[in-house]
């Protein structure tokens, strides 16, 4: 018989891929997207005219970058020169954003952080957006250019045009964080970009493809040429660790456990601390579960048999994230550990050993730790830092997010799309119907979790089992 949030979990997986299909069919219906015909019929009275006028370019520009005409015009350069002198059109990027989240993580670059970081267009483009640039009509001329081809349905508008990587996007990868950079629009319009560090090579990559495919769909002999990539610049949230912060402090953690006992009252509470604060860092991994405040509430979140976690840790935001099989295993080692060790917890006190029994039978927080004065509290990761800290000083750069982070960070280097990633961390965006990974199904939550703990806890930190240790 299951229980009533297994039920819901049943209920919510059975309509997720009709929901996705619901989405997909929308996006294909959308009034404010250009169909095939129209987008081959525009490119083909630009290609026709990019001699003639330089409102062809701007047209053509904006429809491979997803800028709006002015925008265009505000950022654009021509800072980059091949070998044979050629040069390429490039659109600054405004990595600050207003926002002290963006910073550029490279030891090169300290505060002159927004130099150099563009997006590149094909070089036929440039003679036309010189011209562009000195010429204040250049828009209107624009904007009648494409009025004139309305006819029917095919109703052509500045917005659809620069909408058009919007809808496109899904086929070449380009998350909507990656979106936001190309189109070099502000934060607000995607939660997802101030969290991990994104890669200026790849999304330059990932926009190579689809202007190349646009274009070679298209008809017209033009030849495409780009620069060399060779910016791979990481640059993101500030609150991101290098890989030898985290795994200075696994391996400062899985130390401690190795040499801990429980031979006496303080040497009871410091395993139990240790013990653990790396199961909830690895559990953490694995979910990215929110740092803040008390973590995970109770085990009744946790389903062990069928391996997910229903996380509760926004208001109105309440998700499902998938559990790895070896994240299972450490947690029923953890509840092990705890029943074996419930005579030298009552030695501490009645209190105490009651309240971490109840834990292990759903009644209780997941995970507690004792405090300075050996009281036991909830755990959060400001204390559990804290602790860590006073153990190994050169920890204490770390913030209390610093997993979430950093465990996105390297699923994006994995290639793993981000808009994924923003349905495991909890986030949506404004258009949330465009976006087909906003509902998936527990097995591809669970094949992201053994992705986690196959390529970022076995292979980057190569972080063994609790019970390995004890």
């Amino acid at each position: 018989m299951l229980n009533e949030k297994e039920i819901k979990i049943a209920r919510k997986t059975q309509y997720q891929q009709q929901h996705i299909e619901k989405r997909q069919k929308r996006l294909i219906s959308d009034s404010s997207a250009l169909g095939h015909n129209a987008v081959q019929e525009l490119m083909k009275v630009c290609f026709k005219r990019l001699s003639e006028t330089p409102a062809a370019s701007l047209i053509l520009t904006s429809l491979l970058s997803g800028r709006a005409f002015e925008s265009l015009l505000e950022n654009i350069s021509f800072k980059q020169v091949d070998k044979d002198g050629k040069e390429y059109p490039c659109l600054d990027i405004n990595l600050n954003y207003g926002s002290e989240r963006w910073l550029v993580i490279s030891d090169e670059i300290t505060n002159d952080y927004n130099k150099d970081i563009t997006i590149s267009l094909p070089s036929f483009l440039t003679e036309g957006l010189k011209k562009a640039m000195g010429n204040e009509a250049v828009i209107e001329e624009a904007q009648t250019l494409i009025k004139s081809l309305n006819c029917g349905s095919r109703y052509f508008t500045e917005t659809k045009i620069a909408s058009f990587i919007d809808y496109k996007r899904f086929d070449y990868s380009i998350s909507s964080a990656e979106l936001t950079i190309i189109k070099n629009l502000d934060l607000k319009y995607c939660v997802n970009a101030q969290y991990g560090q994104m890669n200026i090579g790849v999304i330059q990559s990932k926009l190579n493809d689809f202007i190349d495919t646009t274009l070679r769909n298209f008809s017209h002999n033009i030849e495409i040429q780009f620069p060399l990539i060779i910016d791979n610049r990481s640059f993101g949230s500030h609150y991101t660790p290098s890989d030898n912060d985290v795994s200075s402090l696994f391996n400062e953690v899985i130390d401690s456990i190795k040499h801990s006992s429980n031979r006496s009252p303080e040497k009871v509470k410091e395993q139990f601390n240790l013990v653990t604060i790396f199961v909830a860092m690895y559990i953490s991994i694995v979910t990215m579960h929110r740092a803040e405040r008390e973590v995970y509430e109770n085990f009744s979140h946790f389903n062990l048999v069928s391996g997910y976690l229903i996380v509760d840790d926004k208001i109105e935001s309440e998700r499902i994230v998938g559990l790895s099989g070896k994240s299972v295993t450490v947690l029923k080692q953890y509840l092990d550990f705890i029943q074996r060790n419930l005579a030298c917890y009552s030695m501490l006190s009645f209190s105490i050993a009651l309240t971490l029994n109840n834990l292990s039978e759903q009644k209780e927080k997941t995970f507690y730790l004792f405090d300075e004065q050996g009281q036991l509290v909830p755990f959060t990761f400001q204390l559990a830092l804290k602790y860590m800290s006073a153990r190994n000083p050169t920890l204490s750069t770390l913030k209390e997010n610093f997993l979430r982070h950093w465990v996105s960070s390297k699923l994006y280097e994995l290639d793993i799309s981000r808009d994924l990633v923003a349905q495991i961390m909890g986030h949506s965006n404004e258009s949330e119907f465009r976006n087909p990974f906003s509902s998936c199904s527990l097995f591809k939550l669970t094949e992201i979790a053994e992705t986690i703990q196959e390529k970022i806890i076995d292979e980057k930190l190569k972080v063994p089992a609790l019970g390995e240790l004890l």
